[in-house]
């Protein structure tokens, strides 16, 4: 029976048959993203799986083709009533979108639908940190622009624009209707970022960076500050590590006064990289040092790796994926272990190590198979119970980009919108 409809549904879609009306319900909260009229069904790349919740008055079948090896489902057949099919799908390893259809038929009636699976882009096989901001967002698709904004400021957004390579062009806030911060970056064939430029309210010039690079093929902490899960669209790079970063220039306003953050990048013969910072302030045309003496700061290597292993000062040890992501890092107070996947870096426990004060024991994070937030679990020093945040739905876009997350915390709820064009 199962080969007659299989071979009948094939003949439907090949003759172009009409797609005739069979009440079925989709259930809200499954990465689930519906077409017009013809119930396509988009899942990740990544292992994965959604339900298909069906109200029928009569006993149905299930026929699933073109899935053989990657999808399946949980059952084939029902009876009258509501009834749910499960929809699994195995990793896809490839470039290339994949789908399978499945068909339901109960008498006369039929329901297709095409169960289609993402790519694997070919930037997530690429090292973490040679990765443009977009594909260290994990952002997919070549998105053209982004706004963000949530439901506690309706009157403010912000928004991000990108070359066709994924790095960001500039980025604008806009409270009610006044933009209130706008920047602007500059990079080179490479996807080095070669400067950023930021500007207030009335255009004003309130802080550069500019940096410089030699084919090192080292990866260089910017900062003596470490590197953890940093939000890949900030607008300097504190916190990162860098690809082939030989020099910065940072400039900023205060109090009347241009500061300048003047650093080096130096390699000794025993693998340890040496950071020397020059600050001073431009006081009416004359140099006035800030930090007389050049600090330095010492990252050692493992002679067969590129990534920096040790650092004196804050960042005590650093343990890494193959995929150059951070497995472990841990620094004088703190310790973070991460999430192992393919796509972006994503904290999946913090403990504080330290004996001196501080406001948060641990926390713990559960994600999607998105690697998208869930749920989020902190333990604050002094308290007895546990602070949970939960993130309990997505909507999803049909490259699998979220563009609308809700937020449960014990205090208040909170929605946050993004609205995402891409390049054609």
């Amino acid at each position: 029976m199962a080969a007659v409809l299989a071979s009948a549904v094939i003949g439907m879609v090949m003759t172009g048959c009409d797609l005739l009306n069979h009440e079925v319900l989709i259930d809200e909260g499954e990465k689930i993203t519906v077409i017009d009229s013809t119930r396509v069904r988009v899942l990740s790349n990544t292992a994965d799986s959604t339900n298909l919740v069906i109200v029928s008055n009569a006993e149905w079948e299930a026929v699933l083709t073109d899935g053989e090896g990657w999808c399946t489902i949980s059952k084939y057949e029902g009876r009258k009533g509501t009834d749910t099919i499960r929809i699994f799908v195995k990793e896809n390893p490839s470039t290339v979108q994949r789908k399978a259809l499945l068909a339901v038929v109960s008498g006369p009636l039929t329901k297709i639908y095409w169960v289609v699976q993402g790519a694997a882009e070919e930037w997530v096989e690429v090292m973490y940190w040679d990765r443009t901001a977009l594909q260290r967002a994990g952002l997919h698709g070549k998105v053209d622009s982004m706004t963000v904004s949530d439901s506690w400021h309706p009157g403010s957004q912000t928004g991000y624009f990108f070359d066709i390579r994924g790095n960001v062009l500039r980025e604008t806030t806009i409270e009610n209707d006044v933009r209130t911060a706008f920047r602007q970056y500059q990079y080179d064939s490479y996807n080095h970022k070669l400067s950023c430029t930021v500007k207030d309210f009335n255009d004003n010039v309130i802080r550069t960076w500019e940096f410089e690079y030699e084919n090192t093929g080292r990866y260089v902490p910017y900062s003596a500050q470490g590197w953890m899960d940093q939000d890949p669209l900030s607008e300097d790079m504190e916190g990162r590590i860098v690809p082939d970063l030989s020099a910065s220039h940072k400039m900023w306003i205060y109090g009347g006064f241009e500061y300048h953050d003047d650093r080096v990048y130096t390699f000794s013969e025993d693998y340890k990289l040496v950071i020397y910072v020059d600050r001073w302030k431009d006081s009416l045309g004359t140099r006035v040092p800030v930090l007389c003496d050049t600090m330095k700061v010492e990252y050692q290597y493992s002679s067969g790796k590129m990534l920096p292993q040790k650092g004196i000062g804050y960042v005590n040890n650093t343990f890494y994926y193959s995929n150059g992501m951070i497995y472990m890092m841990t620094t004088k107070y703190d310790e973070y272990k991460f999430q192992e996947n393919p796509v972006k870096m994503v904290v999946e426990k913090y403990t504080y190590t330290g004996s001196a004060g501080h406001d948060i024991d641990y926390y713990e994070c559960d994600y999607n198979s998105n690697h998208d937030l869930v749920e989020k679990r902190t333990k604050h020093n002094g308290a007895v119970d546990v602070d949970v945040d939960r993130y309990p739905q997505y909507q999803y876009d049909n490259k699998n980009n979220w563009i609308l997350m809700h937020q449960e915390t014990s205090a208040h709820e909170k929605y946050y919108q993004r609205t995402i064009s891409y390049y054609k």
